[in-house]
């Protein structure tokens, strides 16, 4: 009677262990699957931080595009008034302008706004040098030139627009 007990405890111990091998089983997979629903959302708010970044500094380019179309308007006007020294101080403050707007835009527009900024430059050593000789200064050919870089500038505004619409690349639209 002492070994059928015996017995009867080996096999309920077994039976016990087992069910304490598949609880433990069931648990660990259950922690596994929690793991890799845990690092999913923690992906997924990544991406989504990332791309409210990005649309952050899309919306702010644009706004510094918009500031720098203000300012090469003004500019034009004060060409067309002939208050150069004025123009000079704007060439100075449009030039910031656009290292500015550089640093947030992405790689691919940089090109364009190293072009503006060192015309910008041309320009206003050439206003310079013609001031210093007391020549006569051309406002219709530097608004041309400012005309030419704003056409450049707004490429840049429009590529961005449509990449902050999710307007694909894939029709050729480069810079």
């Amino acid at each position: 009677m002492l070994s059928e007990r015996i017995d009867n405890m080996d096999i309920a111990s077994f039976v016990v262990g087992m069910l304490g091998l598949i609880v433990s089983s069931l648990g660990f997979a259950f922690a596994l699957w929690q793991i890799r629903k845990t690092r999913s959302a923690a992906e997924s708010a990544e991406r989504a931080a990332t791309e409210a970044r990005e649309a952050v500094l899309h919306v702010t380019s644009v706004s510094d595009l918009s500031q720098i179309t203000v300012q090469m308007e003004l500019i034009r006007e004060l060409h067309r008034n002939d208050e150069w020294t004025r123009a000079i101080d704007r060439y100075i403050s449009l030039r910031r302008l656009l290292t500015e707007a550089r640093s947030r835009l992405p790689e691919e527009a940089h090109g364009i706004l190293n072009v503006a900024i060192i015309r910008l430059q041309e320009m206003e050593k050439n206003v310079n040098n013609a001031l210093d000789k007391g020549n006569p200064i051309s406002s219709a050919a530097l608004n041309n030139e400012l005309v030419d870089i704003q056409q450049s500038l707004d490429e840049i505004r429009v590529w961005l627009e449509n990449r902050m619409s999710g307007v694909s690349d894939a029709g050729g639209q480069q810079l």
